[in-house]
């Protein structure tokens, strides 16, 4: 079967969690959320930026 797996990042003052793609194995389902998570923290970083 495949695999999915979600992140999750909780700070005093912010929290998000977010899920990947479902991938053949547990490891690269890992992978693919912290991808998701890596790339809305640098979206979020940019807005703020602005």
């Amino acid at each position: 079967g495949m695999y999915h797996a979600s992140v999750r990042l909780r700070c005093p003052d912010f929290e998000m969690s977010l899920t990947g793609g479902l991938r053949p194995t547990p490891h690269e389902a890992k992978c693919s959320a912290a991808a998701n998570m890596i790339l809305e923290l640098h979206k979020k970083a940019e807005e703020q930026e602005q």
